[in-house]
């Protein structure tokens, strides 16, 4: 006990950030907020990973990935990104009989650099409502 007592918090915290740092390192991780190149299907994959529980033998899934490309973006918030879509794509299905999720990724025709990603469920989908003004 009395070894701890005699290391500041300064010390402590310094080695730790090190351990961390290293780890993540190791992992493959980023630091929050470092952009880095990264596979759109691999983020598309790891978000849908995620809600393995609801999608197993109940939704299906149609993937077409003939676009693939790498994307350079803070790997976080992209896959955050996607994770709210996919999300509200399994709740808007919820009521509906047939479950279908389909994701397509795709060249851009006018800029071969570019992607788009489509995604498109068979859920209810939001109401559209009219305002007079």
């Amino acid at each position: 006990t009395r070894y701890w007592r005699d290391w500041s918090s300064d010390v402590c915290s310094s080695d730790l950030a090190r351990v961390i740092f290293s780890l993540r390192k190791y992992l493959g991780t980023d630091i929050k907020g470092t952009p880095r190149e990264v596979n759109i299907s691999e983020l598309i994959e790891s978000s849908l990973r995620t809600y393995d529980n609801y999608i197993q033998g109940i939704i299906q899934i149609e993937k077409d990935y003939s676009g693939d490309g790498t994307l350079l973006c803070v790997v976080d918030e992209i896959q955050q990104v996607f994770k709210n879509i996919i999300f509200n794509a399994i709740q808007s299905m919820y009521s509906t009989s047939t479950k279908l999720l389909k994701i397509v990724i795709q060249k851009d025709t006018e800029s071969p650099n570019k992607r788009k990603i489509l995604i498109e469920d068979s859920g209810v989908g939001v109401r559209c409502f009219k305002f007079n003004t």
